[in-house]
C-alpha cells in the first residue's frame, strides 16, 4: 500500500485524468480522487471534504486553471495548487506562479509530478505548524493580558530593585498610573517600617535561596495613606535577567476584620473586672486605634430624647487633645454641636471637612481643634441610648470606618446593660437585706430606740456620717427624735430643738422634700446657721402615706456625691416605711387619748398596742379559764376560719392547725403558763381549700388580781409570703450561681472555641481556594470535610449561646417598624443557593394587606430563615416546592412556611421544639437541633405563637404569628431632680 493521498483533479479529459493517477501510484502514492471540470463541481467538491492536493488542467473548454486557482484562494483552504498542462508556455507558467499557484508540469514531463507534490505537501505541513504556532502564541499573550489586566490583584515585575511592569489594578492600589510607577524604586512604595523586610526578602529570592514566597507588608500609597498587602512573589526571566514577579492583593479590610474581632474579646475580658467608665475609656481606646484617630468621647442620651449626659473621653483626648470639663453634665441635644447630626440623622454621619461646615456652633475653651470627625448613635428599639465619636483621623473617615466604631460602639453599650441588669438584681437582694433589718427594728426595738435604730441602719447603708429621721406630727410640725442619735451632740446651734413648725422651713431642701413630695440631692454650697455641723453632701426623701407626706429621711456627709442609685435605694426605703411609721403615728395618737380613758379600758388598749406593734395584724387572746380564744375577724381570716360560726372552741382553732404542728403549740402555750415567757410559735394553718399557710404568733401571760394565769393576749400574721420570698431568695441563690457558671463557661467556650475555629475556618477556606499551591483529588476532599465540620461546629456553638441568651432574659427585643414583604425577600435571598442545591423550588403569596408590623427586625429574619432552612433540608431526594405565605389576621400578622417535603411521622410532632432534639428521617441532614427552639421562643417573645402541621410522607406547615403592633412599646418619662 502507498502514501494515503487526496487529490483534487480539475481535467475535462478523464484519460488525462487516470496519466495522473498513474504517475501518483508509481511514486508510492495511493491517492483517493475526484475529477471536476466545473466551477460548480469544484466548490461543492471544497465543501464536501478535505483536499492534500490540487492538480489542475490550464485550459479546458468550460473553465481554466486560474479561474480554478482563485475559486481555491477565495475558498480560504490552503491547498498546493499545480497546473499540468501539454500547451502551457514558459510566460503563462510565470503569470500562474504569480496568481499563486505553486507549480507547473507539462504532461509530456510528468516524472517532475511527484517530486513536486511531495515537496508542496512538506511545505503545507511547515506553514500550517508555523500559523499553529503563531495563533498558539497569540491566544496565549491574549490570555495573559487579560489575566495581567482584568486581575483583582496589583501585579508588577522588579528588577535591579525598579518597578519594570505594573498592571493598572496595582496603580489603581497606588493611588496613581502604571506609568508613574515604572523605573520608580520599589522600596519607596513600601511603609518606612517595612521596608528592611521587605528588601530583605527581595534580595534573598533574587539570591536563589529558600524564601517564603507570601507574607504580609504595607503598602505607602501615592498620597501618604497606609495599605495593608499580601505579596506573593518568585523569580522569573525577563529580558535576559532575574526578576521579582510579584502579586499583590489588598487586605486592608481583612485586617481592620481581624482587629476588631480581637478589640471585641479585648473589650469583653476587660469588662468582665472593671467599672463602666474604665470600659467605656479602654472602648474609645480600641476604636481610636483601629480608625488612626486623636479624640474619642462616648456620651449618653437621656430617656427623654432631649438631653444629653457628657460620659467618657478617650485616653489621648484627656491627655493631649482636650481639657474642656463636662462630666456628668446634663444639657439640651438642640444646644449641642454638629457632632449630634446622627441623632437627628438616626445613623452615622461623617464630617471630613469640618471648617466648612456651615452649622458649627464652635468648641468650648480648651477644647482641641476638630478637623475631622466621625459620630455613630447607639440605638435600641426606638430610642437613641448614647453617641460615640471619633475625630481627627489623618485621611478621610469612610465606610470601613463606620462599621468599625458601629461594631464597637454597640459591643460597648451591650455590655453596659448587661452589667447595669447584673447591678439591679444586686441591689434588688440589698434592698430586700435593708428593708428586713428595717422591719425586724419596727418589730422588736421600743419606740424611744425605733428611731435611732431605723436611722443608724440608713446611715450604714448609705455611708453616710450624719442623718435625721423625722415624722410629721399632728399640728404639722416635723419632729426629729432621732436628732440625739449624734447630730444633737455636734450641733452648736444655740436654741437647737428637735421640733420644727413649718414656718421654719424656709427653702430649705428638706423642707422643699416635704411640700413637695419629691426627693432632692445636692452637693452644695449650704446655707447653714452658725454653729451647724458642716455638711459636705445632702440627699433627702419624704415619706409618704397616701397623698400625705408623714416624715422624711435625709442623710449628710459622705465621702461622695449621692447618686441616683442611692436616691432611688433611699426613696425605697422610705416607701416601705411608710406604712408602717403611719401605723406607729396613728397608735401614737389613738394611746394620748386612751390614756384619759378608764381602767376598764385597759385590756383593749392592751390587744390595740400589740397589734399595731405589728403594723395592725389579727388580735386574739386566750381566756385560760374558760379554755375559750376570741379572735377578730383579721385572725380569722389568718387562720380560714369563719368568723360567723366561730365559737371559741379549742377544736374549732387546733382544727385549722396543721396536724404536725398541734402540739408544737400547745407545748409553747404550757411555757408561757408555766414559766411566764413570751408565747412565739410558728406554724401551718391548713384552709378548708386545702391551701397551707405560715403562721407567725406572739402572745403575753395576763394575770389576775391574785396573781393567777387568767389569760394571753396575742397577735398574729401570715408569713407565708415571707417564708416563699425566702424560699425564692434561695432558689434564686442557687439559680445565680448555676448562671454565673454556665455564663463563665459560655463565654469560656465561645473564646475558646471560636477563636481556634476561625482559624480552622479560615486557613480551611485558603487551602480550598488553593492559595498555598494545587491540592490532588483526595487533598480537596479533606479540605473540604474540615471546612464543613468546622462550619457545622460553629453554627453549633451560635444556636448554644442564642438559646442560653434567651432564657437568662439577656435577649432584649429592638423593636421597630418593619415591612413584611421586603424583609421575607431578603431572606428567601439568602437561602436561594441552598434550595437550588437541593432542587427546591421558592413560592411567595403575600396578603396585600399585609405590610408594616413593629418587631425585632434581625430576630425576625432569624425565625423565618430557620424555617426556610428546614423545609430545604427536609425536601425529598428529587427535589419539591417550599411555599412562604403572609395573611393579616385582625391584629396579627401570620407567617406560614410550607413544603413537600418527606413530613413528620405523628409521634414526632410533641418533639418539634425541644432543644437538641432531631428527628430520624432515614438520612442524615446535618443542625444543631436547636433551631426551632430557638425559634419559638424568638416568637413567643414578641407576644406571638408558633404550630406545625405535618402529614408523613406529604410535606408540613410551619405557621407562626406575631401581634401587628408590638405590646413593648412605650415612651416612659422619668423624672431625676438630683442634679
Amino acid at each position: 500500500m502507498g502514501k494515503p493521498i487526496r487529490v483534487l483533479i480539475v481535467e475535462d479529459s478523464e484519460n488525462d485524468a487516470l496519466l495522473l493517477l498513474r504517475e501518483l501510484r508509481r511514486g508510492g502514492f495511493d491517492p483517493a480522487y475526484e475529477r471536476v471540470d466545473t466551477p460548480e463541481a469544484m466548490s461543492a467538491a471544497l465543501a464536501r471534504q478535505t483536499w492534500d492536493i490540487i492538480i489542475s488542467d490550464y485550459v479546458m473548454p468550460r473553465f481554466s486553471g486560474i479561474d480554478a486557482l482563485k475559486l481555491l484562494q477565495k475558498s480560504g483552504f490552503d491547498l498546493p495548487f499545480i497546473i499540468v498542462s501539454g500547451k502551457i508556455g514558459e510566460d503563462i507558467a510565470v503569470e500562474a506562479m504569480k496568481a499563486g499557484a505553486h507549480d507547473y508540469i507539462t504532461k509530456g514531463n510528468l516524472a517532475r509530478l511527484v517530486p513536486a507534490i511531495e515537496r508542496e505537501l512538506r511545505d503545507v505541513q511547515v506553514r500550517q505548524e508555523r500559523k499553529r504556532a503563531e495563533e498558539a502564541l497569540r491566544e496565549s499573550e491574549e490570555k495573559y493580558r487579560n489575566l495581567v489586566e482584568r486581575s483583582n490583584d496589583g501585579i508588577l515585575i522588579i528588577q535591579d530593585g525598579l518597578v519594570k511592569f505594573a498592571n493598572v489594578r496595582l496603580a489603581e492600589l497606588w493611588g496613581g498610573s502604571e506609568e508613574e510607577l515604572l523605573e520608580t524604586p520599589i522600596i519607596q512604595h513600601i511603609h518606612p517600617n517595612e521596608r528592611d523586610k521587605v528588601m530583605e526578602r527581595y534580595e534573598r529570592r533574587i539570591a536563589n535561596e529558600a524564601v517564603p514566597p507570601i507574607y504580609e507588608t504595607a503598602l505607602l500609597r501615592k498620597d501618604g495613606t497606609v495599605v495593608h498587602i499580601e505579596i506573593n512573589a518568585g523569580v522569573i526571566s525577563y529580558k535576559g535577567k532575574p526578576a521579582d514577579l510579584v502579586m499583590i492583593r489588598d487586605i486592608t479590610e481583612r485586617k481592620l476584620a481581624e482587629d476588631v474581632l480581637k478589640s471585641r474579646v479585648y473589650i469583653s475580658e476587660f469588662a468582665a473586672a472593671h467599672s463602666e467608665d474604665e470600659l467605656l475609656r479602654f472602648t474609645l481606646d480600641e476604636v481610636e486605634r483601629l480608625t488612626g484617630s486623636c479624640i474619642g468621647f462616648f456620651h449618653y442620651v437621656d430617656d427623654d430624647q432631649i438631653s444629653l449626659r457628657l460620659q467618657m473621653w478617650s485616653t489621648n483626648t484627656l491627655a493631649t487633645m482636650c481639657t474642656a470639663e463636662g462630666k456628668g453634665t446634663h444639657y439640651p441635644i438642640s444646644d449641642a454641636g454638629v457632632w449630634v447630626d446622627c441623632f437627628h440623622k438616626r445613623g452615622p454621619v461623617i464630617h471630613n471637612d469640618y471648617e466648612a461646615l456651615p452649622h458649627k456652633k464652635g468648641l468650648p475653651p480648651g477644647h482641641a481643634k476638630v478637623v475631622r470627625e466621625l459620630v455613630v448613635p447607639v440605638i435600641t428599639g426606638e430610642k437613641i441610648r448614647a453617641i460615640l465619636g471619633v475625630g481627627n483621623k489623618k485621611t478621610n473617615y469612610d465606610d470601613a470606618d463606620i462599621r468599625t466604631v458601629s461594631t464597637l460602639a454597640d459591643l460597648a453599650w451591650d455590655i453596659i446593660e448587661r452589667k447595669k441588669a447584673e447591678e439591679e438584681l444586686r441591689l434588688s437582694e440589698r434592698r430586700k437585706t435593708i428593708l428586713n433589718r428595717i422591719a425586724n427594728v419596727f418589730l422588736t426595738i421600743p419606740d424611744e430606740q425605733m428611731y435611732g435604730e431605723v436611722l443608724a441602719v440608713v446611715l450604714e447603708v448609705m455611708e453616710s456620717k450624719f442623718g435625721l429621721f423625722g415624722f410629721i406630727a399632728e399640728n404639722g410640725d416635723e419632729v426629729i427624735p432621732s436628732m440625739t442619735r449624734g447630730i444633737w451632740s455636734e450641733c452648736q446651734v444655740p436654741d437647737k430643738s428637735i421640733v420644727f413648725p413649718p414656718a421654719t422651713w424656709g427653702d430649705s431642701l428638706w423642707g422643699r422634700a416635704i411640700r413637695e413630695k419629691r426627693a432632692f440631692c445636692s452637693d452644695g454650697p449650704f446655707h447653714t446657721p452658725e454653729g451647724h455641723i458642716h455638711i459636705d453632701h445632702f440627699l433627702v426623701v419624704p415619706i409618704v402615706f397616701g397623698n400625705e407626706t408623714i416624715g422624711q429621711i435625709s442623710v449628710a456627709n459622705s465621702d461622695r456625691s449621692y447618686t441616683r442609685e442611692d436616691m432611688d435605694l433611699l426613696d425605697s426605703i422610705a416607701n416601705n416605711i411608710a406604712p408602717i411609721l403611719n401605723a406607729r403615728l396613728q397608735r401614737d395618737r389613738q394611746e394620748q387619748e386612751r390614756k384619759q380613758a378608764e381602767d376598764a379600758l385597759r385590756e383593749n388598749k392592751a390587744r390595740l398596742d400589740l397589734a399595731l406593734r405589728s403594723a395592725l395584724m389579727g388580735v386574739w387572746h386566750w381566756d385560760i379559764i374558760e379554755n375559750r380564744r376570741y379572735f377578730d375577724d383579721q385572725v380569722c381570716h389568718i387562720l380560714g376560719i369563719n368568723p360567723a360560726t366561730f365559737t371559741g372552741a379549742a377544736e374549732e382553732f387546733f382544727g385549722a392547725v396543721h396536724p404536725d404542728d398541734r402540739e408544737t403549740i400547745k407545748a409553747a402555750l404550757a411555757r408561757t403558763i408555766g414559766q411566764d415567757v413570751l408565747y412565739e410559735p410558728e406554724y401551718r394553718a391548713v384552709w378548708p381549700d386545702g391551701s397551707v399557710h405560715y403562721i407567725t404568733a406572739r402572745g403575753r401571760l395576763v394575770r389576775d388580781d391574785n396573781g393567777r394565769p387568767a389569760r394571753i393576749n396575742g397577735i398574729i400574721w401570715d408569713i407565708t409570703e415571707r417564708k416563699r420570698a425566702e424560699e425564692i431568695r434561695l432558689e434564686n441563690e442557687r439559680l445565680a450561681y448555676a448562671n454565673q457558671a454556665k455564663s463563665e463557661f459560655l463565654a469560656s467556650m465561645s473564646h475558646d472555641l471560636r477563636t481556634p475555629l476561625n482559624s480552622i475556618i479560615g486557613f480551611s477556606e485558603l487551602l480550598k481556594q488553593k492559595m498555598p499551591g494545587e491540592l490532588n483529588e483526595k487533598q480537596e476532599h479533606f479540605v473540604d470535610n474540615v471546612l464543613s465540620s468546622s462550619k457545622h461546629l460553629h453554627a453549633l456553638i451560635d444556636d448554644i449561646l442564642d438559646i442560653s441568651k434567651i432564657e437568662a432574659g439577656k435577649i432584649e427585643l429592638a423593636i421597630e417598624e418593619i415591612s413584611v414583604p421586603s424583609v421575607t425577600d431578603d431572606v428567601l435571598v439568602l437561602i436561594k443557593e441552598k434550595a437550588a442545591r437541593h432542587k427546591v423550588i421558592l413560592n411567595k403569596e403575600f396578603d396585600p394587606r399585609l405590610d408594616v408590623i413593629e418587631a425585632d427586625k434581625t430576630k425576625f429574619k432569624q425565625i423565618l430563615f430557620n424555617l426556610l432552612d428546614n423545609a430545604v433540608k427536609f425536601s425529598k431526594e428529587e427535589g419539591g416546592t417550599v411555599t412562604i405565605t403572609t395573611k393579616k389576621t385582625d391584629d396579627m400578622a401570620e407567617i406560614s412556611v410550607s413544603d413537600t417535603g418527606v413530613g413528620i411521622q405523628e409521634k414526632d410532632l410533641g418533639k418539634l421544639f425541644t432543644k437538641f432534639q432531631q428527628l430520624e428521617i432515614g438520612r442524615k441532614t446535618g443542625g444543631t437541633g436547636l433551631g426551632l427552639a430557638i425559634s419559638k421562643q424568638l416568637v413567643e417573645l414578641h407576644g406571638g405563637r408558633i404550630r406545625a402541621e405535618s402529614r408523613y410522607g406529604g410535606g408540613s406547615t410551619f405557621t407562626f404569628s406575631l401581634p401587628l403592633r408590638s405590646k413593648g412599646r412605650k415612651d416612659e418619662e422619668s423624672e431625676y431632680p438630683c442634679r
